[in-house]
């Protein structure tokens, strides 16, 4: 029975376009894996997907706007690809889809580059998906390979090419940096924007700042930290794009970092946590609820910011971002009544 493996973002419309495919494809006696369906509770998300992309006959991507912003789509069209280079093209064999009239030239480069190999179909709406169907069904029971000869297409490249003046420098330096400097003329403060930076002195405070790639997320945040340690608060910055996987897709792993970088960053040592953490009866984000509250914020005579940056990359692990995010609205639930928890402010921003 053939192994077919469907890379998609974890996004609604995505994810129904996947279900879609592989509901049709299970029709023709196939084994699909689809990884909101296949990984089970208590299974380690990367080595789950990591044994499944090694063990898959065929690789098929649905890329759309947001998939080629996920890295965990990229990493597996990556992982694929050296899977592939090591069977010396035997398996697993490709199958991208593009959707929705994605622009191509949104993919990043070296990934466009290697995905050009093969032929890939255009989906734009449900009227295309049983076309789509059937030919990459008669792929796979024929065993074709799709890889395309890209002679003809490099014969005309010149052609095709841009002038200097349109090509972008690939590694080329960006003409003001993403995050503007707080005296920084360029920075253009919107309307309400002082109101949102001091609502961080409020206790138990909460902040989300929403917004896409380029729009100022990060600046805005620099100036939230900038009025923190201008009160003396205490500031714990976190990026997410600064976290492994194993760390993003295991919930233990996950608060565990939460708990020991925190209290690195604030100086306390983390010896305690070893012990409160293999306490019998206690969930996992009771623990790091207890440890917070017993350990970190009650040994500060100052309010702590915990600054969540780049948080959107956990949202392509539902399992894990949900708990997260509802142990994060409980601390600020506990706040309007616990002098405790009013001493944690919480910033988090993602796309």
């Amino acid at each position: 029975m053939p192994k077919v493996f469907i890379s998609y973002r974890f996004h609604e419309a995505d994810k129904a376009v996947a279900e879609q495919f592989a509901q049709g494809l299970r029709t023709q006696e196939m084994d699909i894996f689809l990884a909101h369906d296949s990984i089970k509770i208590g299974q380690k998300w990367a080595e789950t997907i990591d044994q499944n992309l090694r063990a898959c006959d065929y690789f098929m991507i649905l890329l759309s706007d947001h998939a080629v912003q996920s890295e965990m789509v990229i990493q597996e069209i990556e992982t694929a690809r050296r899977f592939h280079e090591q069977s010396q093209g035997e398996r697993p064999l490709f199958l991208p889809i593009y959707l929705n009239n994605l622009d191509q030239d949104l993919i990043p480069y070296d990934v466009r580059g290697y995905l050009n190999r093969f032929q890939y179909k255009l989906w734009n709406s449900e009227a295309d998906t049983d076309p789509i169907l059937k030919e990459i069904s008669e792929v796979i029971k024929s065993g074709q390979h799709l890889e395309r000869d890209l002679q003809d297409e490099e014969e005309e490249l010149p052609a095709k090419a841009r002038t200097k003046e349109q090509a972008p420098l690939v590694s080329a330096p960006l003409e003001l940096p993403d995050t503007i400097s707080l005296n920084s003329p360029f920075y253009i403060a919107r309307h309400g924007e002082d109101h949102i930076v001091n609502s961080i002195l409020k206790p138990g405070a909460v902040l989300r700042i929403k917004g896409p790639h380029k729009y100022g997320k990060t600046s805005l945040l620099s100036r939230i930290i900038a009025k923190a340690k201008e009160a003396k608060y205490k500031v714990v910055p976190i990026s997410f794009t600064g976290l492994n996987l194993e760390t993003l897709t295991d919930l233990e792993s996950l608060l565990r970092h939460l708990c020991i970088y925190t209290a690195r960053k604030l100086r306390i040592r983390d010896n305690e946590l070893e012990e409160y953490w293999d306490i019998k009866g206690l969930d996992l984000k009771t623990r790091c609820s207890g440890y917070f509250s017993d350990f970190l914020l009650d040994k500060t005579d100052e309010p702590v910011v915990l600054v969540l940056d780049n948080a959107d990359r956990l949202f392509e692990f539902p399992a894990v971002s949900g708990e997260f995010f509802s142990l994060l609205r409980t601390w600020h639930e506990d706040a309007a009544l616990d002098p405790v928890w009013q001493q944690l402010r919480l910033v988090v921003s993602h796309s």
